[in-house]
């Protein structure tokens, strides 16, 4: 899998321009963690790479073909995306969300079969989250929400995950365990993108990390390179140091 970026531009009508001249590439099942402050166009960035919106200039190109000439079924079946909220309307188990999730693979009309219940229930059981699929999806918590939207997007099979701020919702244990997750999914041949407000994050889970500013990437690169105590400081404006307690990151305000 290869994902290239080149030139990306976007500008919400009669606003300022969010996203200015966006250009990277990811090769194969990297895990790229997308940090800055609020409001610099993350999650705006992350839409462009979903589809979900359309830049005012440049391209995306999944595997050498631009996103925009791909069928919204051919595109489902290389990118997941989840969101930053998904409210639910309908009480479905956790186990037809999941397999919502096949529907890039089987068609829109069509019943799920035992082979996709069958991987329904393992991105489940991946995500140590089996013993949810008969609970209603509207009794869940948000984080309970989260896991089984990442365990949808698992079903679709897809080599590339896109992750807009996957642990807002989650407590310091889950946290812990979706970054573990992440190095799990880079072992199945699955590329991430992922927005996060948490340099450690970025430290613990990522191998490059990109620094939204203004508008335009800052910094790109190697994670321990790009999320330093220098470059810290300076993106959230107040004195930080990143240091390393037995072996793990830890970003502190001094």
């Amino acid at each position: 899998m290869k994902l290239s970026v080149e030139h990306i531009r976007f500008s919400y009508r009669g606003g300022r321009e969010v996203l200015k001249d966006i250009s990277f590439t990811l090769n194969g099942p990297e895990t790229l963690a997308i940090l800055g402050p609020n409001g610099m166009g993350k999650s705006t960035l992350l839409s462009c790479l979903a589809g979900q919106v359309i830049p005012d200039g440049g391209r995306i190109l999944h595997d050498g073909t631009n996103i925009r000439r791909l069928s919204p079924r051919e595109f489902a079946s290389r990118v997941a995306y989840i969101p930053q909220n998904h409210t639910p309307t309908f009480p479905f188990s956790v186990l037809d969300i999941v397999l919502m999730g096949r529907t890039s693979r089987i068609g829109y009309w069509a019943t799920p079969g035992p082979g996709d219940y069958r991987i329904a229930g393992e991105c489940l059981d991946f995500l140590g989250i089996g013993h949810l699929r008969a609970k209603a999806y509207t009794e869940l918590s948000g984080g309970e929400r989260q896991m089984v939207m990442i365990a949808s997007a698992l079903a679709q099979e897809a080599g590339l995950l896109l992750l807009d701020e996957p642990t807002a919702h989650l407590d310091f244990g889950n946290q812990q365990r979706f970054l573990q997750l992440v190095g799990r999914l880079k072992q199945k041949g699955i590329a991430v993108i992922m927005t996060t407000h948490f340099p450690e994050h970025a430290l613990a889970a990522a191998d490059c990390t990109a620094v939204l500013e203004d508008g335009y990437l800052s910094n790109l690169g190697p994670s321990a390179a790009v999320v330093n105590s220098e470059n810290m400081s300076r993106l959230y404006r107040i004195p930080m140091e990143v240091a390393y307690l037995h072996g793990r990151p830890v970003c502190l305000v001094l």
